[in-house]
């Protein structure tokens, strides 16, 4: 990822660099420390036909059409908002001093992010540390 770009390019811990026979252009040791993986949950809900979701706009033509106007006339609407709708953070447990846990609520449902959204009306609940 990044943090080996940034070192292969002369950018990191001048130590960890030069043990590698990389050139140090900037000695910054935070490079590519304190990494960790960031394990999502994701809980996806079919709701009841008629209930509008972004599914039900973006998979018809009309909604489709509705949601570009709305947005070349006035940058707003759904094309201008982020996909998470709703977001907490919070501590998974009092041992915890900084909240490590993210809640996502997304108004739309997929299998992932390369697919195309889902045919009925859905909703994404997901949590992330």
């Amino acid at each position: 990822g990044s943090p080996h770009l940034l070192q292969c390019s002369g950018i990191g811990d001048d130590k960890l660099l030069r043990a590698n026979k990389v050139d140090t252009l900037v000695d910054l040791p935070g490079v590519g420390a304190n990494l960790h993986d960031h394990l999502q949950i994701r809980a996806v809900f079919r709701l009841a036909d008629g209930v509008k979701t972004l599914n039900s706009i973006a998979n018809s033509w009309i909604g489709s059409a509705k949601m570009a106007l709305e947005y070349v006339a006035s940058q707003s609407g759904p094309m201008a908002m982020a996909p998470s709708q709703l977001g907490v953070f919070a501590r998974s447990s009092e041992a915890v001093k900084t909240p490590d846990l993210q809640w996502h609520v997304q108004p739309l449902s997929l299998d992932s992010w390369e697919e195309p959204l889902h045919p009925w009306p859905g909703l994404t609940a997901s949590v992330c540390n």
